[in-house]
């Protein structure tokens, strides 16, 4: 049966029933949700990774398996758990203490029950007959007066009986799914008792007065400012940017169950020990403009022999302190990668999982070819230097650093190298190679004195021997 995206509307504004097509569909949008926004944390953690938040964002294989196989010691996290932390202690008092306003209404009352009169009401008093407010009243003694009513039909009640609702139905389905595994788990019970909660709120008498509501509106200033439904407000948007995005994935149902199946298929070889090559996968904003995945999605071979270790780790020292070699004869990072996804920022091969990208491609540049050039003027030089330096960042990381350079270097040069790296300028320290040779073997010399002088034969980068001279003094 061919069913539309009003069908799937008025299924997640249910409270009671299931329907497996639909819980399946919103099971995979949840996994997708999940994904994007794992991606969208691992960005501000590392923003090195990509140009911009609002395009495709990489995300690693280890946590995408996280997500996909979900551990078996605690139930899975979702908005729904979220919400349960964040808002039950909210929606208990707003159920017990609901804001309300008084309205001023005209209607004629008892001589001994007007409280108010307004220049209305008295306009009307003085066109009935009679010669005092007695006559006037006539035979049923009532005049047209003020009368204030509670009344509880405000937007903020409007928006809390629709979150109620809402609520309610992902509570159910969550419950559905997880409490026969993890029953008595802290955050089943918490599910348990919004779903109470939400029960009962809409059995209140109070709420049947309540209009409901068809699209988010603009928050007034209760749903911005008063304490209580400021959080509703917020949990609130968080469910209706859930079920926009369901009801705009509905249309592209095939692309997403490919995509999920592609992704528990080849989960469980990204993350293996022997997987042979480094292919992040990239996620586009789930709002049904663009494809899930980004293209391309690559494939994974296996290793048959154990990987050597190629790129041993660098870490600073206690105080942030690395020391970076660019005259040794292999750095640990020295290939700069342009990938092939239009937000991505060019990055660090790693030799022992190297980059899928670059197996027949060529878009990329050695270290060394960059220092060979040594011309602070070279425009495209300096750009690609900035890359370089701004991934060897997110790599190794570090306070200040300690830059190792060849004796031979211009002013110009070594000024383009200190503006390429991402620190402040009283953060970086270079270091002629020689000199700090010097420096490391200074305490084994005898007796070094100020008129000795110390020969250094340097082996650098492509085989390349310098020999310098230091005068001690």
């Amino acid at each position: 049966m061919n069913r539309s995206v009003s069908d799937l509307r008025n299924y997640l504004r249910k409270t009671t029933g299931e329907d497996q097509e639909f819980d399946k569909f919103l099971h995979q949008v949840d996994v997708i949700i999940k994904l994007r926004l794992s991606a969208e944390q691992q960005y501000k953690s590392a923003p090195h990774l990509a140009y911009s938040r609002r395009s495709a964002l990489p995300l690693d294989w280890k946590r995408i398996y996280d997500i996909l196989y979900p551990g078996t010691q605690s139930p899975p996290e979702s908005l729904i758990t979220s919400i349960a932390r964040s808002c039950v202690n909210e929606t208990e008092s707003l159920i017990g203490n609901m804001r309300k306003v008084l309205l001023r209404e005209r209607e004629k009352v008892s001589l001994g029950m007007v409280q108010q009169v307004d220049p209305h009401c008295l306009r009307w008093l003085s066109k009935q007959p009679g010669r005092n407010a007695i006559e006037k009243a006539g035979t049923r003694q009532k005049i047209l007066a003020i009368v204030r009513r509670e009344n509880f039909n405000t937007l903020e009640n409007r928006v809390f009986k629709d979150f109620l609702a809402r609520t309610y139905r992902e509570s159910v389905l969550y419950l559905q799914a997880n409490e026969s595994y993890f029953n008595g788990h802290p955050t089943i019970n918490r599910v348990k008792r919004l779903r109470q909660l939400c029960a009962k709120g809409l059995q209140e008498q109070i709420l049947e007065t309540v209009s409901g509501i068809t699209k988010l509106p603009t928050p007034n200033y209760v749903l911005r400012q008063e304490r209580r439904y400021a959080k509703i407000w917020k949990a609130y948007c968080e469910l209706l940017k859930q079920a926009h995005i369901a009801e705009r994935l509905w249309l592209k149902k095939d692309e997403l169950n490919t995509a999920y199946e592609d992704l528990h298929r080849e989960a469980n070889i990204h993350i293996n020990s022997k997987a042979k090559y480094r292919c992040p996968i990239w996620f586009n904003p789930p709002d049904g403009r663009k494809a899930l995945l980004d293209q391309p999605f690559y494939l994974n071979d296996f290793y048959l022999e154990p990987i050597p270790c190629i790129n041993p780790p660098v870490f600073p020292s206690s105080r942030g302190d690395v020391v970076i070699d660019l005259t040794g004869q292999q750095p640990d990072y020295d290939l700069l990668i342009y990938g092939r996804h239009k937000n991505a920022k060019p990055y660090l091969q790693n030799y022992s999982r190297p980059s899928i990208e670059d197996l027949q491609g060529s878009n990329h540049v050695f270290l060394r070819d960059l220092l060979k050039e040594a011309n602070a003027d070279n425009d495209n030089v300096r750009t690609m230097l900035c890359h370089y330096f701004e991934q060897l960042k997110g790599k190794i990381g570090g306070n200040r650093w300690f830059v190792l350079i060849p004796d031979d270097w211009d002013a110009f040069w070594q000024e383009a190298i200190i503006k390429s790296i991402p620190l402040a300028r009283s953060d970086i320290f270079l270091l002629w190679r020689s000199v700090a040779a010097t420096i490391g073997v200074l305490e084994q010399l005898n007796s070094p004195s100020g008129d000795q002088t110390v020969a250094i034969i340097d082996i650098q980068q492509g085989g390349v021997v310098r020999l310098s001279t230091i005068f001690l003094v």
